[in-house]
């Protein structure tokens, strides 16, 4: 099992639908395997199921916070 899967725009070609089932999916391998992912994409809505997101505006690598960080 890898550290850590690296998926960039995982849902950028898929419709909503496929887009849901590929996070959920994701969210249960984090969950039951403890798994880290690292996703890149220019829909924000995705990274509120992050426990960590970041946005780089200008240059600079901010850190905002996902839903499970309340």
């Amino acid at each position: 099992q890898p550290d850590i899967i690296f998926a960039d725009e995982p849902t950028g070609n898929l419709d909503r639908e496929t887009g849901d089932q590929v996070l959920n999916l994701f969210q249960k391998i984090n969950r039951d395997l403890k798994q880290c992912f690292f996703l890149v994409t220019h829909d924000e809505s995705i990274g509120t199921i992050a426990s960590r997101q970041y946005l780089l505006k200008d240059a600079t690598l901010i850190e905002k916070k996902g839903e499970l960080d309340s």
